[in-house]
Parts: structure tokens; C-alpha cells; sequence
């Protein structure tokens, strides 16, 4: 698919976008440029693009004029670059875009209006796959022993019936001021676990998500799986401790050991099960070393957001449907 140039209507001085739309680009420039192709020919008026990559891009389009190309350091993984746009961003919705991905028009028209709830954080579209033939997608949410889970991969149920804890990495949409405030995407859980960590950590600060169906993005990827290896055990063992206090210490001990020896039963015939365990137990001394450190960051995100706040744009003390945890900081 071509790229083609949009020039924004009107003349003067440029408002302030109140959509930001992410692109991360660590992948080939074919798959960036189906994306960002789709993204020029379908968005609305008032948003501006960014593509955050780790490398140079020589523009053969020439679009610096209408898409922002965000240099990010030589080593940056997935998350930073998803991190660092979220900190460019001039939006107050920021809606991120894997690789692959294709949208259609008007795909952001629903979830734009989702967002006059104030204490709405993110809103996770339908992922479908480019075929048509199945839906890939409709969020992420965890179960209490510490597994992330992809909800929804059928036509058949109403939308109201599903409820999600937060967007997938593939695209999803969130309140710029709620992602900042708990420090952002982890790069400690991993890319695969990284959706669900912070869909956790909003949860817990009062912010809500919901699924809107009408949204409607399109990808050529299936969905993937961790595997095993020392890495995954390790990113899902800090996965858990970092959210077990979010969801009730008591039923995520409870249920955590049944978790673990379902995975191990499961796997037996893997040799790479024994890598996964001993990750696991890594993992848990990783947290428990370390975790004044993420308590530290995900603090200073909330402090750093009121500081930065001229008003006050929420609410959400006073608002009676909102009612944040008692222990916010445990999710950190």
C-alpha cells in the first residue's frame, strides 16, 4: 500500500491535537509502512502521528511535514519506544499502533467519545484478522494466579459481555494523564506481558477499561504466546508480584501454586519447562530485591503528574462511581 501525503485544512497557528496516535517501529520498514500508510489515509483532522524508532529514517515520502519521526536510543526495546512516544505525545489520548496493523475510517470516531468519561484509562478495540475470518482480540485480562489471557476470539457475543482489563500491545487506545501517572509501560515484565501489567497498575489507581466494538483495526499477525525460557519465566513471576496486592494477596497466594503446577503438568514433555521454573524463581528474587525500586517509580509518575497539572482535569475524588483501592501502591 502506497503512502500518500495528507495536508491538514485550514491555515494559522496549529491547535493542540487531542488524539495522539503511537507507532512503534522496531520491526521491517514493509510492515511500518502498511501501517502508517493506513494511519494517513483513514485519521481524523485533529491528531497528530508519531513514529518512534530506533533508527534512522530517510523519509522517501516526505512526510516529515505531517508525521513526527521520534529517534530513540540504538538499544530501545518495544516498550521504551511505546514509552517514549507517550512522553512526546501532545494528545490527551494517545492511541498505540503496532507494526501490522490496519485501520479503517472512522476507527477512532467511538473510542474518542468513550473518553468524556473522566475516569475512563484505556479503551481496547476489535482486532480482526485482514481476512476477515476471525476476531484476534478484544483485550487482555489476567487471571488471579498470575496468567495473562487475550479475551475474545469469536463474533458470536454481544459486546456488552465482555469485559477487559486493558488493551493489547497490537493497538489500544488510553488517557495520556493515567498512563504517566503509574510510570508507564514496565520493560521489566517483557513486551508480551507488558499490556497487562499496566491495565493492573491503572485498575488499581481508579482508572476504568472497556471494549468498544465499533472500533475496528485489522492485522496480519496471529496471536502470540510467551513460550518458555528463563526470560518468560522471569518476566511472569515479576508479572505477578508486582500485581498481587492489586488483586487481593489472598486469592492470588491461593491461587498462584495451582497455576504454577498446571504449566509445569503441562509442559513436562518440554525440556525448556525447567528453564521456565528456574526464571520463575529468579523473577520472584528480582521483585523482592528490587521492589522499593518499582514502588519508587511508579510514585514519582504520580507526583511528577500533579506537578505537571495547571487544573485539575479529573474529578475523580469527588465522582461517586469512582473508587480507587485502598493500598494503591501495592500495584506498583
Amino acid at each position: 500500500m502506497p503512502i500518500e501525503r495528507h495536508d491538514f485544512a485550514g491555515s494559522g497557528k496549529t491547535p493542540v491535537p487531542q488524539l495522539s496516535i503511537v507507532i512503534p517501529c522496531e520491526r521491517d520498514a514493509v510492515s511500518f509502512e502498511t501501517t502508517l500508510a493506513s494511519v494517513l489515509q483513514n485519521r481524523p483532522d485533529d491528531c497528530e502521528v508519531l513514529v518512534v524508532q530506533p533508527r534512522a529514517y530517510s523519509d522517501p515520502y516526505q512526510l516529515a511535514g505531517e508525521v513526527s519521526f521520534v529517534q530513540a536510543p540504538a538499544d530501545a526495546e518495544s516498550v521504551d519506544l511505546i514509552n517514549l512516544g507517550f512522553q512526546r505525545a501532545a494528545g490527551s489520548i494517545v492511541h498505540v499502533l503496532s507494526c501490522d496493523v490496519e485501520v479503517r475510517e472512522g476507527w477512532t470516531e467511538p473510542v474518542v467519545a468513550r473518553f468524556a468519561d473522566p475516569i475512563l484509562g484505556s479503551v481496547s478495540p476489535l482486532v480482526v484478522a485482514k481476512d476477515g475470518s476471525a476476531v484476534v482480540a478484544r483485550g487482555v485480562r489476567y487471571a488471579p494466579g498470575g496468567r495473562r489471557c487475550v479475551c475474545g476470539a469469536t463474533w458470536r457475543r454481544r459486546a456488552g459481555a465482555w469485559r477487559v482489563a486493558g488493551p493489547t500491545l497490537t493497538a489500544g487506545f488510553y488517557r495520556r494523564e493515567a498512563v504517566l501517572e503509574v510510570g508507564g509501560f514496565c520493560r521489566e515484565v517483557g513486551e508480551f506481558l507488558a499490556d497487562i501489567d499496566l491495565a493492573l497498575a491503572l485498575r488499581v489507581r481508579g482508572w476504568r477499561a472497556v471494549h468498544e466494538q465499533e472500533s475496528i483495526v485489522t492485522t496480519g499477525q496471529p496471536v502470540v504466546t510467551a513460550g518458555l525460557s528463563l526470560r518468560s519465566g522471569r518476566e511472569a513471576e515479576l508479572l505477578f508480584w508486582r500485581n498481587g496486592a492489586g488483586i487481593g494477596w489472598w486469592r492470588a497466594l491461593l491461587c498462584h501454586p495451582g497455576m504454577l503446577v498446571g504449566e509445569l503438568a503441562g509442559n513436562l514433555h518440554r525440556p525448556a519447562v525447567v528453564l521456565q521454573m528456574l526464571g520463575r524463581a529468579q523473577g520472584a528474587c528480582v521483585y523482592a530485591c528490587r521492589r522499593h525500586q518499582f514502588l519508587a517509580r511508579r510514585d514519582a509518575g504520580a507526583a511528577e503528574q500533579r506537578v505537571n497539572r495547571d487544573i485539575v482535569p479529573l474529578s475523580r475524588g469527588n465522582n461517586p462511581a469512582h473508587k480507587p483501592s485502598a493500598r494503591p501502591r501495592a500495584a506498583a
